[in-house]
């Protein structure tokens, strides 16, 4: 991945459009309930800025898991139940269910990029001043950091999935 700076939302997009990094990244979602916008910043982080504080990791966590429990989980609900549940409708409303899904499914999208730039945010006012420890190894100690903060033990298949993603890095 180039090494020149980028935001975050554009740097999450183009790692996890990555072979095979969106499922790695939902494996650990589902598996073992990693928040991915704040494992995304982990690397974001790593590559541009270096290792993450405990305190700002910690505060990141605590606005995803809010942005995420008030906006990006309800739309993330009616989007699956409407997947799961067009039955009913006759043939023409059909069209406009699946028209507004689609919208439920962009405005997912939207609360999941504003998630990322008040990451961003709270990242980039914090930045330490001096040279800072960039690339690969401060990547791999922010997921450690992360991983620690969230009480999960990483096992094979953690390392896998992680092992992927950094892999997409290089």
């Amino acid at each position: 991945m180039a090494q020149r700076s980028q935001n975050f939302w554009d740097f999450s997009v183009d790692l996890y459009a990555r072979d095979r990094v969106a499922n790695a990244c939902l494996d650990l979602q589902t598996t073992c309930q990693v928040d991915v916008n704040v494992l995304l910043l982990c690397y974001w982080h790593g590559m541009y800025h270096g290792e993450l504080s405990d305190e700002i990791l910690s505060q990141a966590l605590d606005i995803s898991a809010h942005w995420n429990r008030q906006v990006v989980q309800p739309l993330r609900h009616v989007r699956k139940w409407m997947k799961e549940h067009p039955e009913g409708l006759p043939m023409g409303d059909r069209v406009e269910f699946e028209t507004l899904r689609g919208r439920v499914k962009l405005d997912e999208l939207a609360a999941e990029k504003i998630e990322q730039e008040l990451l961003e945010q709270l990242c980039l006012m914090r930045l330490d001043t001096r040279p800072a420890n960039v690339g690969f190894s401060a990547c791999e100690k922010n997921v450690a950091l992360l991983l620690n903060r969230m009480g999960i033990q990483p096992n094979d298949l953690i390392a896998a999935r992680l092992r992927l993603i950094g892999n997409a890095l290089k």
